[in-house]
């Protein structure tokens, strides 16, 4: 099993995430040649689980990345194991206080045999995430990085206020002529994002979607 576990909300984050830990130790140990590092193993959607473990449960590793519905899946049919896991990693954990990950991350915790440290990453510190904290910690310190909102400080953020729904695709296309792709568009829902991107693709506007309820062939094309 691993040394460390990083827990994400989502495959594409877990994905990052394992990227930028992959490098890491990787310059590590071409610096270093003392540092002997076991390895970093992604476990998300899209591919076998076990495929993904296959390494792991030969060879063990220092961090081990994932979404929680996976890494929970992997305990409960024992293809590895937090018996030597001394560090839990949950980032964005707001998203993963989600009524979806809750059941899914008490699980987990419940998989661990020996004390612990947990670090929780968040950008807001919601009540639901509060009462988590207090709940699955011991005597937790919370560490506020910065003030929220510096990090935007210069970022020019304009507001549309359009009357109706009907005035909301006419005032996006006007803002999608003025501004220099890439373009970024947050819908409320899935059904929301599949609807705007048909209506846009109609429109003659060269747009992907991404969300949850496509399957992992579309989510990585996107």
């Amino acid at each position: 099993g691993p040394f460390a576990l990083v827990l994400a909300p989502s495959r594409e984050l877990a994905t990052q995430t394992f990227g930028v830990l992959d490098s890491l130790s990787s310059a590590l140990a071409s610096e270093d040649r003392n540092v002997r590092l076991s390895g970093v193993h992604l476990v998300g959607g899209g591919v076998g689980v076990r495929e993904q473990l296959s390494e792991l449960g030969s060879h063990g590793a220092h961090f081990c990345v994932g979404t929680p519905g996976r890494i929970l899946d992997a305990l409960r049919r024992r293809l590895m194991s937090l018996r030597g896991c001394r560090l839990l990693v949950l980032d964005e954990a707001d998203r993963l206080m989600d009524s979806r990950f809750e059941p899914e991350l008490r699980g987990i915790l419940d998989s661990f045999e020996s004390q612990r440290q947990t670090l929780m990453f968040s950008a807001t510190m919601a009540p639901r995430l509060a009462s988590f904290a207090r709940s699955a910690l011991v005597a937790p310190v919370v560490m506020h990085a910065d003030r929220a909102g510096v990090g935007a400080a210069r970022i020019a953020q304009r507001v549309r206020v359009v009357s109706a729904d009907a005035d909301v695709l006419p005032a996006l296309l006007n803002a999608l002529a003025r501004t220099c792709p890439p373009t970024l568009v947050f819908a409320e829902s899935p059904r929301a994002v599949d609807e705007l991107h048909e209506e846009l693709l109609r429109r003659g506007v060269r747009a992907t979607a991404l969300h949850g309820g496509r399957d992992q062939t579309e989510r990585d094309a996107a």
